[in-house]
């Protein structure tokens, strides 16, 4: 064998084994995918125990809830029966309330010290007033009833459930906190993975090259379509722009003036528009872009003609497809005119569909020359796709909000229903017998006093319950609003209130029907809630009706108000982000409670239900 046939041989072997950069390289490149799905993994364990903390809690509310409600019903009932769950809950609640302890020492010296809290109180509650009321309900039902009426238990169930309440509060926000943390630190990961791989990369590739090149070939970048790259960098860039918009909470507006902007900017146009089909048979312009330098024309024919045949929109609105006007043909009608007056010479639309219905058309307007290239049509038909989706997306939203807007009407119009019912039949009724009532106590005889004290006593009784009724029908619906207006209401409301409220009201513009019942039943709640729960001192309420309606409620009781599901709180949180408003409610414990209400002014006007 020749010196040439073993140096051609052993170079052959050389180009067929892989070398020892690039085992390398693939080394590296293992290790650090490796270590990123190791950390990955890793933090789901975390949000694992999390969970179970919060369901170990749950569990351990649903024993308390059933221990006082199966009570309850035994002392109203006295079927044995019903102590069926009680017994259940009684042997269940030390296993459960060991289970919740063991999971919360893992989250924590602060949550384990709230759980501490939350089982001396469930154990103190189960053995201090759930046992000793069922050992006497069993002796004398009746003298059971009458230690209920003390609402002792009531109290301190109201107690327990404010700690679990606030105990769940922390715990989410320490899952979010985790989940926070977690992010960045995956994605700088990821970052230093994926930099440090292409690195690696471009090293073997460079490498390569210089092994591979000839004597006197130039080594460089030539071969990259800089251009190219740039262009491809900024549809993207522009996509996810508007993959972004069209997944928030944008309106069509903004999405359309989006889409132009964007598409305008990746085909380098001088003009973009994104256009209507109206039903009366016209295109209406919605948004629209010019190129910086570019002459102020937009938008053609201020902003809406009608389809006719020979150009575009019509084209496109016939067809379904994309469609071009070159400058050898003369358009028709109010669009032709305008296109000739500004020497447009060339235009390019593109269906936008919102699911399988055809909602308008995103057109490409130049006075040069456009090239019609397959990769400029494609661009167009991403952007209109996006836009598609985008606006379909915000109809969605437009009608869940007008359906959650009916909603309430309708249930609105079932409380005024019920409260004039309650007014005229069922309040009626109970004076007249509250007059019939009256009129036995002036007849009976004298030396009857014991009867004269009872009639008197059940007329006394009578008036409270007439009292009572009334106040149920203002909380169902408070017809002096409707009456009287918002201001008054809200004053009123603050006089039958059992502690000071500093209540002011600025701006003369009435609100909507729907605002004003929303800031009333919010104010009531609020006055309601700082009377009974937050045992407050003073109770202020801030209203502005200048732009938007604002309200503001401040008190200084003891905090701990929480819209868990369910409640008042949430029902009128639903009810305010119904009228695309904002509810918060800020109510840390021991520091008061602020509850604040916004809701913009173009909120749906209707007027009170009709009965």
């Amino acid at each position: 064998m020749s010196a040439g046939e073993r140096r051609m041989r052993i170079a052959g072997r050389t180009r067929g084994a892989p070398s020892g950069r690039a085992c390398l390289t693939v080394l590296l490149l293992a290790i650090m995918l490796g270590g990123l799905a190791g950390f990955i993994v890793g933090a789901g364990p975390a949000n694992r125990d999390s969970a179970a903390v919060l369901l170990a809690a749950n569990r351990l509310e649903r024993l308390m809830a059933d221990l006082e409600q199966s009570q309850l019903r035994y002392l109203a009932t006295g079927n044995t029966r019903s102590l069926r769950p009680w017994q259940a809950a009684r042997a269940a609640l030390p296993r459960q309330a060991a289970a919740l302890q063991r999971l919360a020492a893992e989250n924590g010296s602060e949550q384990d010290r709230r759980a501490r809290e939350i089982v001396r109180a469930a154990t103190a509650y189960l053995r201090e007033h759930a046992e000793p009321l069922m050992t006497m309900a069993r002796r004398d039902r009746h003298s059971a009833r009458t230690l209920v009426t003390h609402a002792e238990g009531r109290r301190r169930i109201e107690t327990i459930r404010r700690k679990f309440d606030h105990f769940a509060d922390v715990q989410q926000r320490l899952v979010r906190a985790r989940e926070r943390d977690a992010v960045p630190a995956v994605r700088r990961m990821t970052a230093t993975a994926a930099g440090v791989s292409g690195c690696l990369l471009l090293v073997f590739l460079a490498s390569g090259l210089v092994r591979r090149r000839r004597p006197g070939t130039r080594v460089g970048l030539e071969w990259l379509d800089l251009d190219r790259l740039r262009r491809t960098s900024g549809e993207r860039e522009g996509l996810r722009r508007l993959a972004a918009l069209a997944a928030g909470k944008a309106p069509p507006e903004e999405i359309a003036a989006e889409t132009a902007r964007q598409m305008g900017r990746v085909l380098r146009a001088e003009h973009t528009m994104i256009c209507r089909y109206e039903p009366d048979g016209t295109v209406r312009v919605t948004g629209h872009w010019s190129a910086p330098g570019a002459p102020p024309v937009m938008p053609p024919a201020e902003g809406r003609w009608p389809v006719e045949d020979d150009h575009v929109t019509a084209a496109v609105r016939r067809t379904g497809r994309p469609a071009r006007l070159h400058g050898d043909r003369a358009a028709a009608g109010a669009l032709g005119d305008w296109l000739a007056a500004n020497e447009i010479r060339r235009f390019a639309g593109c269906p936008i569909l919102t699911g399988e219905r055809l909602w308008g058309m995103a057109a490409v307007l130049s006075r040069s020359p456009l090239r019609r290239t397959a990769r400029a049509e494609q661009t167009m038909r991403q952007f209109a796709a996006l836009a598609g989706v985008g606006l379909e997306n915000a109809a969605h939203r437009a009608e869940l909000a007008a359906s959650r807007v009916r909603l309430i009407e309708a249930a609105d119009a079932a409380r005024r229903r019920i409260e004039r019912h309650l007014h005229e039949s069922t309040q009626q009724r109970l004076v007249a017998v509250g007059l019939e009532l009256s009129a036995v106590e002036r007849t009976v005889p004298p030396g009857m006093e014991e009867l004269r004290e009872q009639v008197s006593t059940a007329a006394r009784d009578l008036r409270e319950v007439i009292e009572g009724l009334q106040d149920v029908a203002r909380q169902l619906h408070p017809a002096f609003l409707l009456r009287r207006g918002l201001e008054p209401s809200l004053r009123a409301l603050a006089r039958r209130t059992p502690l000071p409220v500093d209540l002011e009201a600025h701006g003369r513009q009435p609100p909507s029907w729907n605002s004003a019942m929303t800031v009333y039943y919010v104010v009531a709640e609020a006055l309601t809630n700082a009377v009974l729960h937050a045992h407050a001192s003073v109770v202020r309420v801030r209203l502005d009706l200048e732009d938007e309606v604002r309200l503001r409620i401040d008190d200084d009781g003891v905090g701990g108000a929480h819209p868990y599901p369910g409640s008042a709180l949430a029902h009128l949180r639903d009810r305010a982000e119904a009228l695309g408003g904002e509810f918060t409610i800020d109510s840390p414990a021991g520091g008061g409670t602020s509850v604040r209400v916004t809701i913009p002014a173009d909120s749906p006007p209707a007027g009170p239900a009709s009965a």
